[in-house]
């Protein structure tokens, strides 16, 4: 369920995104509050939380659990000592006639120039504040999210797509509205806009 940074920690933030944009959206019904500012690392911290409560209460574990299936955890680093043992940092030895290395994925690195001066959406929880300006490229579905939830928070943001469309596994109609309102509510929108060919530091007194 990629609960550490995955789809649970995205849609807590995706959540809190909304609630500001509802929040700028109430004196048009009368309602009139003060002013409100967006704590980012209080915001980390709710993330953190919702994930941890996710883990707690997955019910896949209960089901591995059911099953009688042994889970160690926080065993550390795991290596193996011959073809049918391993041995991990802080928890047993283990031995098995067949052993299965599942280590999940991680983000694929472009060959790129430059490409160590860029962030992967893995980064937004290493950011301290809310940055100023960003630039989102590729616009698949965690790319659209990334863009928009930093919009909310103030971020002026620009989103770039390779291809004719954003989101290019959906249905037109729908790209065509979720294209439009990002548009309407001051996202930029690049589309065909080619292959990257570098990343450069910006000059001094450029963002």
């Amino acid at each position: 369920m990629a609960a550490n940074d995955g789809p649970v920690a995205i849609r807590a933030l995706a959540y809190a995104a909304r609630l500001v944009r509802e929040a700028r959206q109430l004196p048009r019904y009368g309602i009139t509050v003060g002013e409100f500012a967006l704590q980012y690392d209080e915001l980390l911290a709710r993330v953190g939380e919702v994930v941890h409560d996710v883990r707690a209460r997955s019910p896949l574990r209960e089901r591995i659990d059911a099953l009688g299936v042994t889970v160690y955890e926080r065993v550390g680093a795991a290596r193996f000592v011959d073809p049918h043992t391993i041995e991990t940092e802080r928890g047993p030895r283990l031995r098995a006639d067949k052993l299965i290395i599942c280590t999940g994925g991680v983000n694929r690195r472009l060959a790129v120039p430059g490409f160590e001066l860029t962030r992967t959406h893995s980064d937004v929880w290493a950011l301290t504040a809310v940055p100023a300006s960003m630039l989102v490229v590729g616009a698949g579905s965690t790319g659209v999210q990334i863009a928009s939830m930093f919009h909310a928070f103030g971020t002026r943001v620009e989103l770039f797509e390779r291809g004719p469309q954003i989101l290019p596994s959906e249905d037109e109609e729908l790209v065509a509205a979720v294209a439009g309102e990002l548009r309407s509510s001051g996202v930029v929108v690049h589309e065909r806009f080619g292959a990257i060919e570098s990343s450069e530091r910006p000059r001094r007194g450029c963002e």
